[in-house]
């Protein structure tokens, strides 16, 4: 009994271990190309145009977007994309505090029913 609880004990950490670098890889194969960009995007146009991966700044500039926000006129749609994100995020946050204290109050009428159950449901 004691050597089948161990080798269960020792499968879960295994499996545990497989979760943990799988995680790790997942998060550096989505982390990588975004920091790529960000780190491309912030130098000058002679390093930028070099190929390869760059995972550190050469030389740091924000020329690049000084240009975007000067010559292409994208600060008025900077703006209003910002305004919808944060408005329609702050709405979001109070929906759901609300529809998380409706859930956790047991005497509201419906409670418990199909109902409710079916009108939270996917």
């Amino acid at each position: 009994m004691i050597g089948g609880a161990m080798r269960k004990d020792g499968l879960r950490g295994a499996v545990k271990g497989i979760a943990v670098i799988l995680t790790i890889v997942m998060f550096l194969l989505m982390f990588l190309p975004m920091w790529n960009v960000l780190v491309v995007s912030t130098q000058k146009a002679l390093d930028a145009g070099r190929s390869g991966m760059k995972l550190w700044w050469h030389s740091f500039s924000l020329e690049g977007y000084a240009y975007v926000f000067r010559v292409t006129k994208m600060g008025r749609p900077l703006c209003n994309s910002l305004f919808v994100t944060l408005t329609g995020t702050v709405i979001q946050v109070i929906l759901a505090g609300f529809s998380g204290y409706v859930l956790v109050q047991r005497g509201l009428p419906l409670f418990g029913s199909r109902f409710l159950a079916l009108s939270w449901s996917p």
